[in-house]
């Protein structure tokens, strides 16, 4: 289409082309095709998510995302070269860029270290107790980093003898005892439901939270005290559609949800008639095809 960076530079100079592919533009790899899962499976993601025996996916397509954030980043920083300099550049983005970005930890640890993690559910290899649990009547998910917190625990626990337990000092030595740590979890929750559960470890200040489904996330109070999803009418949609509102609050010039997604199309004429085009023009254009 001859939207290489090249030739759009003779046309504009200071361009800023943003560029993502799955693999990067060079490599042996440069022209394969390849979507997010593609890219969760070779940076190591895959072998690691989920319980022993199959590799496994993860449902939220966090390689797509965080290459549209880390392109959007990139973006940013161009901006800002342009402001000071008034040179344009190319911004290069990639899946499986941003999947070895997210696992560098692990590589990390496998290079030097030459430890090769396995799949262990929702159990942490960093921290424990780190994993979902089973109340009386649901689930939750309790995360304990450092030793502070976990001398909270464990006193919560009434085992206050592995406080000072030298086996067990350190983050590290208490994931590898991760299983005999959720017995002991286990054993707390057999008679507590998840309301009472969460509210003893939020006393003790142990981090925990529930295991919510997608109508408990619509229906929390936190959700809808900050307004993290806006209701909007969209053509079509029996009811309004929840949308995400901006993730990053800034205190100065907040950024809001201004309108809904368009459809299809929907402000090709407006746009054509800022530009400068009359209707006819454009009536000629849609009889060619053009737009």
């Amino acid at each position: 289409m001859g939207l290489d960076y090249e030739s759009l530079c003779t046309t504009k100079p200071d361009i800023i082309l943003a560029r993502i592919s799955t693999f990067g533009p060079d490599g042996p790899y440069a022209q394969r095709l390849g979507f997010d899962s593609i890219a969760q499976a070779m940076s190591g993601a895959m072998s690691l998510t989920g319980f022993p025996g199959i590799p496994t996916r993860a449902l939220v397509p966090f390689e797509d995302y965080t290459t549209a954030l880390h392109t959007a980043f990139g973006v940013m920083v161009a901006l800002f070269h342009r402001a000071t300099t008034g040179q344009g550049q190319i911004v290069d983005g990639s899946l499986l860029a941003s999947g070895v970005t997210l696992m560098q930890p692990m590589l990390a640890e496998c290079s030097v270290l030459g430890v090769e993690r396995e799949q262990r559910g929702n159990a942490g290899f960093d921290t424990a107790p780190a994993d979902t649990f089973k109340t009386r009547d649901g689930w939750i998910i309790v995360q304990v980093v450092g030793s502070d917190m976990f001398a909270l625990w464990a006193s919560l626990m009434d085992r206050a003898d592995l406080i000072d337990n030298l086996a067990w000092a350190g983050d590290l030595l208490r994931a590898d005892n991760y299983l005999t740590i959720a017995e002991i979890m286990n054993a707390w929750l057999k008679d507590r439901t998840t309301e009472k559960a969460l509210t003893e470890l939020e006393a003790a200040r142990v981090s925990a939270g529930p295991v919510y489904s997608l109508q408990q996330v619509l229906e929390d109070p936190q959700v809808n005290e900050r307004q993290l999803l806006r209701y909007m009418d969209y053509p079509g949609a029996p009811a309004p559609v929840p949308i995400a509102e901006t993730a990053v609050r800034l205190s100065q010039t907040p950024a809001t949800i201004r309108h809904r997604a368009p459809t299809l199309g929907e402000h090709t004429d407006q746009i054509l008639k800022e530009i400068g085009y009359t209707d006819p023009e454009i009536a000629k254009l849609r009889e060619a095809e053009a737009v």
